[in-house]
């Protein structure tokens, strides 16, 4: 895992596209926070599913993107991912971080 430090930084539209979700501009700071360096393999999901039951019906798709079970999972919902991280012992990064 890699620690990103604590800092500020502005969030929204800088270039003023008319993108009035992002509007106004304005200043976030972040606490310092851990997140992965590597991509969640097919091989580490698959064996989240088999040790939790865990319901996943896109093995078919999932394998027709992958070769081997080193590769990064694919076709994951967020709530999937969510579920995975919960099970590792981690969490999902939020939208700022």
């Amino acid at each position: 895992m890699l620690l990103i430090l604590m800092g500020r930084f502005e969030v929204g539209d800088h270039l003023d596209n008319n993108m009035e979700d992002f509007l106004p501009v304005h200043k976030v700071e972040l606490d310092a926070f851990y997140i992965d360096i590597y991509e969640v393999t097919i091989g580490q999901f698959k064996k989240f599913v088999s040790q939790t039951g865990y319901g996943l019906n896109r093995w078919n798709d999932v394998s027709d993107c992958s070769v081997t079970n080193n590769y990064f999972m694919v076709y994951v919902t967020w709530t999937d991912a969510k579920a995975y991280a919960k099970w590792v012992g981690k969490r999902l990064p939020t939208e700022t971080e």
